[in-house]
């Protein structure tokens, strides 16, 4: 019996891991973390929506303390304008996949379709109306 752990009755309740028993109540108007939790750091989108309704960004980028590359950007209207104009101007150009993002981002991403769905479309109804489409805006 000299090895068998004692049963402690209450002697130790609430303290050491997990216990509360050596808490004490914040008094009435005291703040015991007058700091609080701090902040989190703005979040991507935040940081992109905030440079791209900008009309001007001016920075340098520094590696190891050293300026490396000074940044100056400037619009009449704001960066997003810029970027949307530019991905138009590379989809002119033949870019397929600045031409795909745009219809994405305006007309929405198209549904996949399942094995089933597939199996059920009628490719000649579609051929069929792309020629009649391009038989109706034929110049003459």
């Amino acid at each position: 019996m000299a090895n068998t752990p004692k049963k402690n009755k209450g002697a130790n309740k609430g303290k050491g891991v997990g216990g509360n028993g050596n808490l004490i109540p914040a008094k009435k108007g005291e703040v015991r973390n007058p700091k609080g939790r701090p902040k989190k750091g703005k979040a991507w989108a935040d940081i992109a929506n905030e440079l791209l309704g900008a009309k001007e960004i001016k920075f340098t980028l520094l590696i190891n303390g050293k300026p490396k590359k000074d940044i100056h950007l400037s619009t009449e209207l704001t960066m997003r304008h810029i970027i949307i104009a530019s991905q138009i101007e590379m989809a002119i150009n033949g870019d397929v996949q600045a031409a795909r993002e745009l219809a994405d981002r305006t007309e929405g991403k198209p549904m996949p379709m399942t094995p089933g769905q597939a199996e059920t479309i009628d490719l000649t109804d579609i051929a069929d109306a792309l020629n009649n489409s391009y038989e109706e805006r034929k110049p003459q």
